[in-house]
């Protein structure tokens, strides 16, 4: 309290504090506003300049979800839309406004009713295979927020759908997008076989997507490939796994593709050539063939396993035969220096046929590297056979025997 004396007369003044305590107005309008998770939605906010110079207005947002600039500017009297997005990602409601503050134009705001609601699973394509092999789908998934993500998946029906990705792996980035991929392999012909996955991160709703599988009757399986040595012989196993939740008794039998069929064999095959199984429910076995080729074609043929209600699944096995170029053969040539020696060494060639009648046939001599100036000089091979001369570049089969001649050069060794 200030005291003055002014002329015979004495001045009181008082200063004072004074709070002033402001509430908001009502809402120019109260707006409802519903969708779905993850799904933006815009809204126009009608909003005009009410002076008559250019002015900026500061805008407050309140409320999750609700997405928009900060500030807008106007002309003089002019008239525009605000836009404000709502882009929800968790289920439920709740209440939110968007207030405009100018210190010429005042203040509004509008009031802002949130709705999210959890949209439904998506159902993804149906997918199918044959009993017995599976197949692989995808589908994409996009991170709303701007941190990374890391996703727990729940499946329902693990014994026909497995996600492929670690679980350890399934990170999406911020605001990022990667692909799901997701094998099935089907149990039963021709019955639905359903699931859902969920994929869950406690910062966004649950990614939820259903899709049906449906096994079909078994073609033809991948095909096994055998390599041989002619005239020798190779095993390979064919792998055959039970599709079923159940136990079955099935029959494997080689079947004839064509004449060159019988150059595969079933090992354990009874005398009628059949073999008979009991697999458990998704037990693998090893179906073991034994691959022996008499010439150089091309072989091919077909395992054959047989369940107990007529489906049956066909291997096809295909041989390929090679000539083994070790020394299957050693003789031994000795004669004085200064001499010669005449030998002839009989091949037989496994393979070719009487049939194929004259072959291209030639050969090709090697020495130890330390031998070979004497011997190149000192050794002389000729191809014959009973009524094929040298000069001939194709010799007559016959009796399927080539002579194969050698001769000793007389050699001076100083």
């Amino acid at each position: 309290m200030l005291r003055s004396l002014v002329g015979s007369e004495m001045c009181i003044r008082d200063r004072c504090t004074i709070e002033v305590m402001a509430q908001p107005g009502d809402p120019i309008q109260i707006l409802n506003v519903s969708t779905e998770l993850r799904q933006a939605i815009g809204m126009d906010i009608p909003i005009s300049n009410p002076i008559s110079k250019p002015i900026e207005f500061e805008v407050r947002i309140e409320g999750d979800g609700l997405l928009g600039e900060r500030f807008i500017t106007l002309g003089p009297h002019e008239s525009s839309v605000y836009e404000l997005i709502y882009s929800p990602l968790r289920p439920g409601t709740g209440d939110g406004g968007i207030t405009f503050n100018n210190a010429e134009a005042g203040e509004f705001w509008y009031q802002i009713n949130l709705s999210a609601v959890k949209p439904a699973p998506t159902v993804l394509d149906p997918v199918s295979c044959e009993i017995g092999k599976s197949v692989t789908f995808e589908f994409p998934l996009e991170n709303p927020i701007d941190q990374q993500v890391q996703l727990t998946a729940f499946n329902t029906n693990p014994t026909n759908f497995q996600l492929i990705d670690d679980a350890h792996n399934m990170v999406l980035p911020p605001f990022g997008s990667r692909v799901i991929t997701v094998r099935y392999t089907a149990s039963a012909v021709g019955v639905p076989q359903p699931t859902s996955l969920t994929l869950k991160h406690p910062k966004v709703a649950d990614w939820e997507f259903e899709v049906v599988g449906t096994g079909l009757a078994p073609t033809s399986m991948a095909p096994t490939l055998f390599f041989s040595p002619l005239g020798q012989s190779g095993t390979d196993p064919i792998t055959f796994r039970n599709p079923f939740e159940h136990t079955i008794d099935v029959t494997v039998t080689l079947e004839r593709a064509d004449h060159t069929s019988n150059a595969f064999r079933l090992i354990g095959a009874n005398s009628s050539g059949s073999k008979q199984l009991t697999l458990f429910e998704y037990q693998t076995v090893q179906i073991p063939v034994r691959f022996s080729p008499a010439n150089l074609d091309d072989c091919r043929g077909i395992v054959k396993v047989t369940a107990e209600d007529g489906i049956s699944w066909c291997f096809p096995v295909s041989g390929k035969v090679f000539v083994d170029t070790e020394v299957s053969q050693s003789l031994y040539y000795c004669c004085p220096a200064r001499s010669s020696l005449e030998e002839t060494m009989e091949i037989a060639l496994p393979g070719l046929e009487v049939s194929d009648g004259k072959v291209p046939i030639t050969f090709e001599t090697h020495f130890n590297e330390e031998e070979e100036n004497m011997l190149s000089r000192a050794l002389t091979c000729l191809l014959y056979t009973s009524d094929a001369a040298d000069e001939e570049d194709s010799v007559d089969l016959g009796g399927r025997r080539i002579i194969k001649k050698k001769k000793k050069k007389e050699y001076d060794n100083q």
